[in-house]
């Protein structure tokens, strides 16, 4: 058996041994028939769902539970994770730098500024031990990991400890589980409005986007743009200038759909729908709807992981109302 999927599993065992006893620890994990033998990540995928559905059923205080799977975080980013936390602290002077930093490691825009307090989000387990590989969902308490791994981040980079909650876990569903009040995003000029759900957290706008307002809710990326545009320019060229905007985050571009629409009173329009990995490994769908308003380009997109990116998101998109 592989050191890492060993030592997660007599981590997890030592945890529970301190904090719930030994007689817990061998009721949990002694008798999983699928951790036994373990020779690859889809095993031991398999191994931390079944060790999780009985660490459910045994220990029926969830908070219990879930201070077990932050120490195993906690543990993990000190194992793992704390060198690279002090590198990217060295070379940051202040907080946006620390955030600017850190996606730069990540390739990925996974940590954002919004109204004073940091977000983090990742659409899918990134988890080394191979928990990403499940085919089946596993219990969302092994998700509570990532609550330890990041208060031991923060308190890395900021030389303090600080309050980290966990406001969703991936198997918690995305927009189609929530039910909402809306929000009205405005602009002065071109005057327009974009209603979207008021569980979306609005962000600061990364420079590199050049967005003019940006929400954000799990995987979920809401943005704003507008530009000026010539008036020899037409909507259905606009393709090509959103492909090139999307090479800076990666080279994997396919145009899943990509034709002329109407707003719901009747502004001509033009929908596209892009898929494309991120890093070379997150498969993402994103939407854009453009609009020629007052010789500017106005355009709403919406990303996602490629299975969230649903209809009811594309709603969204086509709450664009003029005034």
């Amino acid at each position: 058996m592989e050191n890492k999927y060993k030592g997660w599993i007599e981590g997890f065992g030592s945890v529970i041994d301190n904090q719930l006893g030994v007689g817990t620890k061998k009721k949990v994990l002694d008798q999983c028939k699928s951790c036994q033998q373990i020779s690859s990540d889809r095993e031991m995928a398999q191994c931390v769902k079944e060790v999780m559905l009985k660490f459910d059923q045994i220990v029926t205080d969830k908070e219990k539970r879930y201070g077990v799977m932050e120490t195993m975080g906690n543990t993990c980013f000190n194992n793992f994770f704390v060198k690279i936390a002090e590198a990217v602290k060295k070379k940051s002077n202040n907080i946006t730098e620390i955030i600017q930093n850190l996606n730069n490691l990540a390739g990925e825009e996974h940590f954002k500024l919004g109204d004073k307090k940091v977000y983090a989000t990742f659409n899918k387990c990134l988890c080394q031990i191979g928990v990403k590989e499940v085919i089946e969902s596993i219990s969302k308490t092994y998700c509570s990991c990532s609550l330890g791994w990041m208060k031991n981040l923060y308190k890395t980079l900021l030389d303090k400890s600080v309050k980290v909650e966990l406001l969703e876990k991936l198997h918690d569903g995305v927009v189609e589980s929530q039910k909402s009040d809306t929000k009205i995003f405005r602009n002065d000029s071109p005057a327009f409005n974009i209603t979207y759900p008021d569980y979306f957290i609005d962000l600061n706008p990364s420079p590199i986007s050049k967005a003019i307002f940006t929400a954000s809710h799990a995987d979920i990326n809401l943005e704003i743009n507008v530009s000026t545009i010539s008036p020899k320019r037409r909507l259905e060229e606009l393709t090509k200038k959103i492909v090139r905007s999307l090479k800076i985050i990666t080279k994997e571009i396919e145009i899943i759909s990509d034709k002329p629409t109407n707003l719901r009173d009747g502004t001509p329009a033009y929908e596209t729908i892009f898929e494309y990995k991120v890093v070379g490994v997150f498969k993402t769908k994103s939407m854009h709807l453009s609009v020629f308003k007052d010789g500017k380009w106005i355009r709403v997109s919406i990303s996602a992981a490629a299975n969230n990116l649903t209809e009811k998101l594309k709603e969204i998109l086509y709450s664009l109302e003029f005034k």
